[in-house]
């Protein structure tokens, strides 16, 4: 069988691909090994965010006598929240199925490999309930990725990953969280607002190093306050069984990289979340030119290897692994193949969040690097000093934004702080419109809203605030 376009892979980069080139009129087959939408949908993005939804709501549960309103013998049933969880999961694959039918696209279940590669095709081979030959003139490869393994020897009983943290059958009484990255800070955060004692291990100087270090800074003694413990710039040294407890030994260092503390703490549960490395392997990419690097494949700003025929898009290329920008990579791609199409991504307007309690959103350069580059102004508005964020009991959060002094530009904004990701996309928005600190601060917003914070921040950023 041929088509024009093959696809290995369906998650948000692969089917957005999919359907892209559908309404393009071209021919699509799309080979998926496991479940349709990948991690993000089925073990990622969407199960997560649902489970720490209901965190949120328990721990809102626990705050209703400041509102006057009085709840006796509240519990949660964590069994609950995990079904509500894969029901949401379930109900979405549903619907990807049906948008896979709506737009005509070819689904094949099985594992594919590439087995033949030339200037105007790839051949495929796929392995599953049959084996089945495919022919595609451009291949995409929308893999994902994997997480990597810790070189720790950690008994399997009571190591968890991501998918195991998602499902859990009970509540240990403490877990170990092996990474202060997005993902092992999210399964903090929700396992501490149900009564777990959280211990967050994370080998560099601070939590989410991606983030701007001001936010951090106020997240981590927020983070403390609700009751984590951390150790910093520390690695995990072992992991044993010891008459019936599990002793995890702990090394941390100096600047000079010398190991100066050795400690030991007790916990029930270890879970691993020290990043991912793509999915590469068994694609036969040994009998073509695509080379792999560092564990990803290596593309050109329009996603196509050094195998003309064949493009890749999403985690397997490499960081930020997100799922907007896997899509966003997957429409880009497409339209290069069929008309050649530039769809460049902007580094600089890559949005990312973190669904922490309370949850980062952030885009663009932070306070540090924007200083090495450029002479800046930056605007910044707290929550408490927001009606709406009070009136809703949204506790403490910040508001940052960052722009070019001479021009206005807006170089980047942060937040920390209930609903920060959806107040993120006014400030995308202001970005793609080339809009500055003087336009942004020169709309009227509505009162009150928590999106007035943007408002302030942006006349901070001008010495012009008035309520901050």
């Amino acid at each position: 069988m041929k088509y024009d376009i093959g696809i290995i892979g369906s998650g948000p980069g692969g089917y957005v691909a999919a359907i892209r080139a559908a309404q393009l009129q071209r021919s699509v087959v799309m080979i998926e090994e496991a479940q349709l939408g990948g991690v993000c949908l089925n073990w990622g993005c969407i199960p997560t965010k649902a489970l720490l939804k209901s965190a949120q709501l328990w721990c809102d549960l626990t705050k209703v006598s400041d509102h006057g309103i009085s709840i006796q013998g509240q519990q949660f049933d964590l069994q609950k929240m995990v079904a509500r969880s894969r029901k949401i999961s379930q109900t979405l694959g549903q619907g990807l199925q049906g948008l896979m039918k709506k737009h005509g696209i070819t689904l094949v279940g099985g594992r594919a490999k590439i087995q033949e590669c030339t200037s105007q095709s790839v051949t495929l081979q796929v392995t599953g309930h049959d084996m089945l030959s495919l022919e595609v003139s451009h291949l995409i490869l929308a893999t994902g990725a994997k997480p990597r393994v810790l070189p720790v020897n950690i008994p399997e009983s009571i190591v968890w990953n991501a998918r195991a943290a998602m499902t859990p059958d009970q509540l240990p009484e403490r877990l170990l969280v092996v990474g202060a990255g997005a993902i092992g800070m999210e399964f903090a955060s929700f396992y501490q607002a149900l009564g777990v004692q959280v211990t967050v291990l994370e080998q560099g100087s601070r939590i989410l190093p991606q983030e701007d270090s001001e936010c951090t800074g106020l997240a981590y003694k927020i983070f403390q306050e609700q009751g984590m413990q951390f150790f910093l710039a520390s690695e995990l040294e072992s992991v044993e069984i010891v008459a019936e407890s599990i002793h995890a030994r702990i090394v941390s260092r100096d600047g000079s990289q010398v190991y100066s503390w050795r400690g030991s703490i007790t916990t029930d549960r270890v879970l691993i979340a020290i990043g991912v490395t793509g999915n590469t392997q068994d694609l036969g990419l040994e009998k073509t030119k695509v080379q792999v690097t560092q564990g990803h494949i290596v593309v050109s700003e329009v996603f196509q290897t050094d195998e003309p025929t064949i493009y890749a898009i999403g985690d397997v290329i490499g960081g930020p692994w997100l799922a907007h920008l896997a899509s966003h990579q997957g429409i880009a791609c497409v339209e290069h193949i069929i008309s050649g199409t530039k769809r460049l991504v902007d580094p600089l307007s890559i949005p990312g969040c973190t669904y922490t309690l309370p949850p980062f959103a952030s885009f663009g350069l932070t306070e540090s690097k924007a200083r090495e580059r450029y002479d800046v102004q930056v605007g910044r508005f707290s929550f408490s000093g927001n009606g709406q964020a009070l009136a809703q009991g949204s506790g403490p959060g910040l508001v940052k934004i960052i722009f070019e002094e001479k021009t206005g530009e807006l170089l980047g904004a942060h937040l920390f702080g209930r609903e920060s990701p959806e107040l993120l996309s006014a400030l995308l928005v202001t970005k793609g419109l080339e809009g500055t600190a003087e336009a942004l601060s020169s709309v009227m917003l509505p009162h009150p809203t928590m999106s007035e914070m943007i408002h302030e921040a942006a006349l901070a950023a001008q010495g012009r605030g008035l309520h901050g």
